[in-house]
């Protein structure tokens, strides 16, 4: 973990030599909250995505979000596998962060969410935190289809389409597409590529899943309990990107951990599965 304060008139740090992106979304410098959200984008995503959360969510909540190498703001090459992204967060991320929070991870940003929890936790088991996984693909679903990151660009193109990842005009996708399908392929290796654990993960965690979802079935969030051992489920309306999209759907379950986490840190109760 980073020695960096978590601050920044503007909201936004570049840290780790300009590698990592890291975007106060909500909440003021100085300020007190209530609690505290770490955002992990999707694939190709990047940390403005969570501005739709961000604004949706009442006061005294701060929202960060994260920008990898090779997205949003940050340039230079995209890490290809979810070890390397959880070893720069753990290096390079402030400490205050890494500690009564809530990390939300969306599609891939689950994985890099739960594992950078797996380090933590393994570091320092007493260590307050809790897991969100939206419309995250169960580890062993990953084998559902052929990789992603192998296909021709059309298919992938049309993969990103049919998942409601590209919500442009038809006469802008390809040249969108060309500009950010480095980062996409890159992500999508490392999704594909990344070990899935060997025992749950002990953290307070809620799935999410979209009930229209085309790219993870909605109903796939239970599957998760396979690999954390408290985990609640629920499903919303929408589809992949429903963090997005409908965004009033899950501001409700977003805010109940949230206040859990805080409510541990104050010394409360503690989270129970429901």
């Amino acid at each position: 973990m980073s020695s960096n304060a978590i601050g920044g008139s503007a909201g936004y740090q570049k840290l780790a030599g300009g590698r990592l992106g890291l975007r106060r979304l909500k909440g003021e410098e100085g300020s007190a909250a209530s609690g505290r959200l770490l955002c992990f984008p999707f694939v190709g995503g990047h940390s403005l995505a969570f501005r739709p959360l961000a604004d949706a969510l009442p006061p005294g909540i701060e929202v960060w979000a994260l920008d990898p190498p090779g997205h949003g703001a940050i340039r230079g090459a995209p890490l290809e596998s979810v070890a390397e992204l959880v070893a720069l967060y753990h290096q390079s991320l402030p400490a205050e962060l890494l500690n009564h929070s809530v990390l939300l991870g969306q599609s891939f940003g689950g994985y890099q969410a739960y594992h950078l929890a797996e380090v933590l936790l393994r570091e320092q088991p007493a260590r307050n935190l809790a897991l969100i996984l939206a419309a995250s693909r169960p580890f062993h679903r990953r084998a559902d289809h052929a990789p992603y990151s192998t296909l021709e660009d059309p298919a992938l193109l049309q993969c990103l389409i049919d998942s409601g990842g590209m919500p442009f005009s038809p006469a802008d996708r390809e040249a969108l597409f060309d500009l950010f399908k480095e980062p996409i392929r890159a992500d999508f290796r490392a999704f594909e590529q990344c070990p899935a654990p060997t025992a749950p993960l002990a953290i307070p965690a809620l799935a999410l899943g979209g009930q229209s979802d085309r790219f993870t079935a909605g109903i796939q969030a239970f599957e998760w309990r396979d690999y954390l051992s408290d985990c609640r489920v629920a499903l919303v309306d929408g589809g992949h990107f429903f963090m997005q999209e409908s965004v009033a759907a899950v501001v409700g379950e977003v805010v109940a951990m949230v206040e859990e986490v805080a409510r541990k840190s104050r010394g409360g109760a503690t989270f129970h599965q429901s």
